[in-house]
């Protein structure tokens, strides 16, 4: 060709510029760096934390005076209140009027273990109805027949009877139903 020499290169390098392949290699080294500095960072705030923890809670002893309160703190008391309607009302929300009708039955029955009723687990239903005292709560067979129904029947039950059962448990689950002793 016309007007070039030889020893010029086929394209123009500017002898100032870096290479493609070293700020390839510069930047994979910087993100390193950076990834490096996080995760101790990260690991860095972890360990304090774990240490801050481990200073509170091993300085507590088991038997160490601590001062303590009788009087129910503000917050406590708030919680507390807060919790039972919400416990109350969350077995109840979605179950089936069979369900509402068997946990109403297994409240009364928890509540007459509570006051003293001695358990047998080979006990039925209808058994350990008949062991409280149904001449002065007959209401206690409407509860067995509606739990045997709820229990055993397929699938007869109505949202009717569920209220009907709520009712009765409710009336009968603070009295001491069982004989006079």
């Amino acid at each position: 060709t016309v007007g070039t020499k030889p020893s010029d290169p086929p394209f123009p390098i500017d002898p100032n510029e870096t290479p493609v392949w070293l700020k390839l290699l510069q930047d994979i080294l910087m993100y390193t760096l950076l990834a490096v500095v996080a995760v101790g960072l990260v690991a860095l705030i972890g360990y304090g934390f774990y240490r801050l923890y481990r200073r509170f809670n091993e300085s507590r002893l088991p038997d160490s005076d601590r001062r303590e309160s009788l009087v129910p703190s503000l917050a406590d008391f708030v919680q507390a209140r807060l919790r039972r309607p919400a416990a109350a009302l969350r077995p109840l929300f979605g179950q089936t009027p069979e369900q509402r009708i068997r946990h109403a039955f297994y409240r009364l029955v928890d509540a007459q273990l509570r006051r003293g009723l001695p358990y047998d687990a080979s006990l039925t239903a209808r058994e350990r109805i008949e062991r409280l005292d149904t001449a002065r709560f007959p209401e206690l067979l409407d509860v067995v027949d509606l739990y045997e129904k709820a229990r055993y029947g397929a699938g007869t039950c109505t949202r009717d009877d569920a209220a009907r059962m709520q009712r009765l448990v409710r009336g009968l689950v603070h009295k001491d139903l069982a004989h006079l002793r």
